[in-house]
């Protein structure tokens, strides 16, 4: 892969500026609702294997990831292949084999002629925050389909799904350096000596397995495609959100609810803010959890209908706390507007008198 030019001399502020765009473009192609062309995807995932010198495999399409994953473990349980080996072998080694064919020589490609300062400055831009937001909603995902990092097959499953969000960041990324700074792929001796080759169907193909295959998890002889989803919602910062509706909607009736990005349990799904329970504090500590009741709750409410524990008052403050799970405090500082009788609320270290939770609440806005 080589430019026209230095990169250092072709990288002004104009193509610079288009980061976001492209960002966005391939954003859209994690967050597409149409469904999956089949025929599409079977003629990709037959040259994605072709260029792994695999054998094209019997390949069944599932509505949601929730069959999906009930259809890897099935399979894996069975070893109708009779290979015997461990399964974390098998769905690793199968993904290894496509992707060091696939995008990782051109990625490494890319790596060599830009060289590594001017790559990472790329990566930090456009290729990890995009990466980061893909992992964020692939968390939310995953704690729906119950899978956890920690638990065999699970935390196996759990990482090699997240092997499409890669293409989608990685293609990012040398979509900008090929449209933007004029890349092509080249042969060169000193990398084909390193495996590194490319040619001109590669990127075409990492293009289309990342933009219209998509959820794809493959073994030997078998390969699994996820359809995508028919609703995606999302809050002004880009994070899955919905209120009081499925955040993620697939056929077949799987639904992710989540709340600014994190994932609801059974407890706040349907209900609004105004019906959740103060006392829910009180389970397992869980901080983000616990920060979105306090938010939606309230400090007003939570004094009026949760277990609070005055410290100290003095004129119109008073120095309380409520508890949290695992018996940890939350300290407030309440104080009564004398002219208008309403309460105001600041959250304040575990202090022991009214007048050192004021003298912390005016070093913290500037006040004397």
């Amino acid at each position: 892969m080589k430019p026209d030019s230095a990169p250092s001399e072709r990288l002004t502020s104009e193509p610079l500026n288009l980061l976001p765009q492209y960002r966005q473009k391939w954003l859209q192609f994690a967050w597409s609702t149409e469904s999956i062309d089949q025929a599409t995807a079977i003629e990709a995932i037959d040259a994605m294997y072709g260029r792994a010198k695999l054998e094209p495999p019997q390949i069944e399409f599932c509505a949601n990831p929730l069959e999906l994953r009930e259809r890897v473990e099935f399979y894996l349980e069975r070893d109708p292949e009779g290979l015997r080996q461990p399964w974390y072998y098998l769905l690793y080694s199968c993904w290894s084999e496509i992707r060091k064919r696939l995008d990782r020589p051109l990625w490494t490609n890319l790596y060599e002629h830009m060289g590594g300062e001017l790559f990472d400055d790329l990566s930090q831009q456009l290729r990890d925050p995009l990466e980061k937001q893909l992992q964020r909603q692939w968390g939310t995902i995953s704690h729906e389909l119950g899978l956890h990092w920690h638990r065999g097959l699970e935390a196996t499953l759990w990482e090699v799904m997240q092997y499409p969000t890669w293409l989608i960041s990685n293609g990012a990324l040398i979509d900008f350096c090929v449209t933007e700074l004029g890349y092509t792929w080249q042969e060169e001796d000193w990398l084909i000596e390193r495996g590194n080759t490319c040619d001109q169907e590669q990127w075409p193909l990492m293009q289309t397995i990342a933009a219209q295959v998509g959820w794809v998890v493959p073994l030997k002889q078998m390969c699994w495609v996820c359809d995508r989803p028919h609703k995606w919602a999302f809050d002004s910062a880009g994070q899955l959100h919905g209120q009081r509706e499925p955040a993620i909607e697939y056929s077949g009736g799987f639904q992710v609810y989540a709340y600014h990005g994190l994932w609801l349990d059974d407890r706040f799904r349907k209900k609004p803010p105004s019906q959740w329970q103060p006392i829910w504090l009180c389970s397992r500590p869980n901080p983000p959890y616990e920060r979105m009741i306090i938010q939606e709750i309230g400090y007003a409410r939570l004094c009026q209908e949760y277990k609070i524990k005055i410290v100290d008052t003095w004129q119109n403050h008073t120095l309380l706390w409520f508890p949290l799970g695992g018996g940890r405090k939350v300290y407030l500082l309440k104080t009564v507007d004398e002219a208008t009788g309403t309460n105001q609320y600041v959250e304040v270290p575990a202090l022991t008198s009214v007048r050192a939770a004021i003298a912390w609440v005016n070093e913290q806005t500037g006040k004397e």
